[in-house]
């Protein structure tokens, strides 16, 4: 996950964007110690310098944004039963968070 960090940051660096939010950095880290049984995400910076981590599975689909200060902008797609999607968005706190993910199911 480092080495992918600062390729992220590099890149961003070479595309002009030269700031990365070390706040948002350090929400990542810690959302992903809080759920160390989560597989290991896909991870984008993003021109604001807010790090982006996205989850996907047959039937489900995470994404979280880390803007810092412990905001996260979540989405989450999730397949029932009934063929029906579950979209289930917002902006909240890493507790909050760390709790949809724990309820919904283990990615």
């Amino acid at each position: 996950m480092n080495n992918r960090i600062e390729y992220l940051i590099q890149t961003n660096r070479a595309e002009g964007y030269d700031k990365h939010d070390p706040k948002s950095l350090f929400d990542l880290i810690k959302f992903l110690d809080a759920n160390f049984t989560l597989k290991q995400p896909s991870l984008t910076l993003s021109p604001t310098g807010t790090f982006r981590c996205t989850w996907k599975g047959d039937d489900h689909y995470f994404a979280a944004e880390f803007f810092g200060s412990d905001i996260i902008r979540y989405v989450v797609f999730f397949k029932l039963a009934s063929s029906k999607m579950l979209r289930y968005n917002g902006v909240s706190d890493s507790t909050f968070v760390v709790d949809i993910v724990s309820q919904l199911y283990t990615i």
